[in-house]
This record gives C-alpha cells, sequence and structure tokens, in this order.
C-alpha cells in the first residue's frame, strides 16, 4: 500500500515594495551607525586632532581661515556636548538594530519586521530631534565645508568665481539640508507604510499547505 507524500507548501511572493522598505531601512542604519560611530568616537577620543587637514594648505590666509573654523566647529560639539552625545549614542544603536532587524525581516521572520517598524519610527523621530536641537553644530560643519573647499579650488580656478560659490553655497545649503530632512522623513514614513501594508502582513503569516 502506497502513502502518498505530503503536501509541500505554498510559496509566498514577497511585494516589491516590501523588499525596497528592506533595503531602504538597511541604508538607515548604515548611515546612522557611521555617523553616529564617529560622533562617539570624537567625544570618547580626547587627543583627537581635527586640524590635520588644515595644515596640507599651502596659502596661510587660507589655512588660518579653515584653522579657525575648525575651532568653530570644536567649540560647538563641546557645547552641545550634552545633547550631541546622547543622540550619536542613540544613532549607534540604532543603526544597529535597523540593520539586524532589516536583515531579520529579509528573511522572513515576523517578529523582526515588527520590531523594525518600531526601530525605524524610532530613528525618524530622532534625526528630526537633532536637525532642530543641534543646529548650532550643523552651521559650523557646513562652514567649515564651504571654506575648505574654497581653500582647495583656489589654487585651479579663478579666486573670483571661487569666492561667488562660496557665497552661493551659503545661501542655498540650509535649504538643501532642510530638504534632505523632509525628503528623509518621507522615505521612512513609506518604509513603514510598506511594511505594515496588508501583502507584507501576509507574506509573514504561516503558509498555508498547497
Amino acid at each position: 500500500m502506497s502513502s502518498s507524500a505530503p503536501p509541500a507548501p505554498t510559496a509566498r511572493k514577497r511585494p516589491w515594495y516590501l523588499v525596497l522598505a528592506l533595503v531602504m531601512s538597511s541604508v538607515f542604519g548604515a548611515t546612522g551607525f557611521v555617523e553616529g560611530w564617529s560622533l562617539v568616537t570624537y567625544y570618547r577620543t580626547p587627543d583627537t586632532d581635527l586640524a590635520a587637514d588644515a595644515r596640507d594648505i599651502e596659502d596661510d590666509q587660507d589655512r588660518a581661515l579653515v584653522k579657525a573654523r575648525l575651532e568653530d566647529l570644536t567649540a560647538a560639539l563641546e557645547q552641545d556636548k550634552a545633547r550631541m552625545f546622547p543622540f550619536a549614542a542613540a544613532e549607534l544603536l540604532l543603526g544597529i538594530a535597523l540593520f539586524a532587524f532589516s536583515a531579520g525581516a529579509m528573511a522572513g521572520r515576523s517578529g523582526a519586521r515588527s520590531i523594525l517598524v518600531q526601530v525605524v519610527a524610532v530613528q525618524a523621530v530622532v534625526v528630526v530631534l537633532m536637525y532642530f536641537l543641534t543646529s548650532h553644530v550643523r552651521v559650523a560643519a557646513r562652514e567649515l565645508n564651504i571654506v575648505s573647499k574654497t581653500a582647495q579650488q583656489r589654487k585651479t580656478d579663478d579666486p573670483k568665481m571661487v569666492e561667488d560659490v562660496a557665497t552661493l553655497s551659503r545661501r542655498v545649503l540650509p535649504a538643501i539640508e532642510a530638504g534632505q530632512l523632509v525628503f528623509r522623513s518621507i522615505v521612512a514614513g513609506l518604509v513603514l507604510v510598506a511594511l505594515t501594508r496588508r501583502r507584507s502582513l501576509a507574506y509573514y503569516e504561516p503558509a498555508p499547505e498547497a
């Protein structure tokens, strides 16, 4: 007497937007980890030398200006340490969690997806809070970036054009930073929607037998 083989479970199809959401949450995790790690390392390493790059600038005036902006950034980081360090630690831990739970959700683990939804939401809130509560550091870092690029470009480009670009950058970059925050928040919202849609939830349910 022959016995039939047990029915094979029906393969579950993963929605394309779920895959995209998991990839984006992994990207959020990687960028958050890198940013958080760099800030935590700075605060935990007292002898960090931020002025090393300024020594490579040949022009004395440019080198002095870059060093001055570096001192401004250092002062801003120290002034806002009570805020920056907790935010940096949060970015670091949330980045690790995002990457780990994204991998678990990609592997089909329902519990990982549920936790991932919460972590994505928390990280989005942290990013917004950092933007508004640490603006002093952001402005100092922006100005350092502008003067550093200006010093490098002055070696090969027309000085007047370089100054015009620097002036334009000071006007445009604040709007770009705000736009990046809005875009980042929208993407985080779309990731949450994708993770909680009905087809996404159905993917994590036990597969029915054929």
